[in-house]
């Protein structure tokens, strides 16, 4: 998955607990942090997928530009 620096920084500064997201041609075409998974994962759609914020917090800190 491919991410953009303002997201990344995002994903650093947040207080939530889930990403949503979809994926098109492997980058984020949609996104939100939310700590109510149930709603806005219906809202997203079947295509949708989550990933908790802890472990991409992790991730984010080994990038190197």
């Amino acid at each position: 998955m491919i991410i953009s620096i303002k997201t990344a920084l995002q994903i650093n500064a947040t207080k939530k607990d889930f990403l949503i997201y979809t994926l098109e041609n492997n980058t984020i075409k949609q996104s939100i942090f939310t700590n109510d998974l149930y709603r806005h994962r219906n809202k997203f759609g079947i295509n949708s997928k989550f990933i908790l914020i802890d472990v991409l917090k992790k991730e984010t800190l080994t990038i190197k530009l």
